[in-house]
């Protein structure tokens, strides 16, 4: 009777239905699709966040919590995907699904979209900060900048940038917009400070930055250094490499490490306004030099205000005006100046903008 017991509890046993294991190749799929979803929510709260940007500064904050919520969402996807590949066998199906760098819900991919993502995020803070300490309100620009900077700070396991030097550049350009602001409103010894702080991530080869430096100091009535800083400027944008970089003459808004034929125009022109407190006649050279390159770039506005910056110094000079040959600059095509202190600085970016810049080097990843 034991034995008939024993034999029927084996059978039983042998033929009940067992619990499946997924396999590695299924898990890995199951993570891959839960990676998928979580970049695709990610995308479309992103979407909603840029959407909701307005003109206020509640819009403004409530935009931003949804950008920095995908952000979040983006760098949690990367996470459980690294963490899924590094607890699958080596060689494996799942390994391969999640790590190679083809596949869209990989690490390295979920990673690189979370730095673009960060990239903009950060942009974006710069553009409506700068919007917005035109228009005077700037307690609001200076939290939204700090935020653009406190995204760039992050390290560990909130860092949501996968690439340094884009990250040290987008310090770089915050930096700088706060010396702006800070300028707009008449604190040129605070605006020199974040400039200057500014090109210690740039290297010190910003020469927007170090024209915003220049046309600080000459408000200061520190005509020598501004001179000195315009010169390293113009150094910089003169070297042949930069130049080829710069890819014609235009006159948009380029990022750190390219420079155009209209900044060059800007550099020349800032030189010139410095150097009219020291040396009428290399004052002169160097409009007509900028002069040329206004022209070169189609850059109008830029062009009716070397030229008269010529008029006045030739006038010292007590010589008929002698500018380059080319098309006349109509008087419509002129910018009223709008810098604080009356000062003829042309901005290092656009004659309007006050030498804020919202763009950074693009990331090499």
């Amino acid at each position: 009777t034991v034995s008939v017991l024993y034999w029927c509890e084996r059978m039983a046993l042998s033929t009940a239905p067992r619990p499946i294991l997924p396999s590695v190749a299924s898990t890995a799929e199951h993570t891959a699709a839960r990676v998928r979803e979580t970049v695709q929510e990610a995308e479309a709260l992103e979407q909603a966040g840029r959407e909701t940007l307005g003109q206020g500064a509640s819009e403004h904050l409530d935009g931003f919590r949804r950008l920095e919520r995908a952000l979040a969402m983006r760098l949690r996807a990367a996470q459980i995907a690294e963490a899924s590949v590094a607890a699958a066998p080596p060689n494996s199906a799942g390994a391969e699904l999640l790590a190679s760098p083809s596949s869209p819900t990989s690490g390295i991919a979920v990673r690189k979209a979370c730095t673009k993502a960060a990239e903009r995020v950060v942009v974006l803070y710069n553009e409506v900060a700068v919007r917005t300490f035109k228009k005077g309100d700037f307690e609001h620009a200076s939290h939204l900048l700090s935020n653009a900077f406190r995204l760039c700070e992050l390290s560990d396991d909130a860092d949501v940038f996968h690439d340094n030097r884009l990250k040290t550049a987008l310090k770089a350009t915050t930096l700088n917009n706060f010396g702006c602001l800070e300028r707009r409103r008449g604190r040129l010894a605070v605006a020199l400070q974040y400039m200057r702080h500014s090109l210690d991530f740039a290297s010190s080869q910003s020469p927007a930055t170090l024209l915003n430096i220049a046309a600080v100091l000459t408000q200061m009535g520190h005509v020598d250094e501004a001179i000195g800083s315009a010169r390293r400027a113009v150094g910089l944008l003169e070297q042949p490499a930069l130049r080829a970089a710069s890819g014609g003459g235009d006159d948009e808004e380029r990022p750190f490490g390219t420079h155009t034929t209209a900044l060059r125009a800007v550099a020349h022109h800032n030189l010139a306004m410095s150097l009219e407190r020291r040396d009428l006649a290399e004052s002169l050279r160097e409009y007509e030099t900028a002069l040329q390159l206004a022209r070169e770039a189609g850059a109008l506005r830029t062009a009716a205000q070397i030229q008269r910056g010529m008029e006045r110094v030739t006038e010292l000079l007590g010589s008929p005006a002698r500018p380059p040959s080319g098309r006349k600059v109509r008087p419509e095509d002129a910018s009223p100046d709008n810098s604080p202190g009356g000062s003829a600085f042309i901005r290092a970016r656009d004659e309007d903008d006050d030498g804020a810049v919202v763009n950074a080097i693009q990331s090499e990843a």
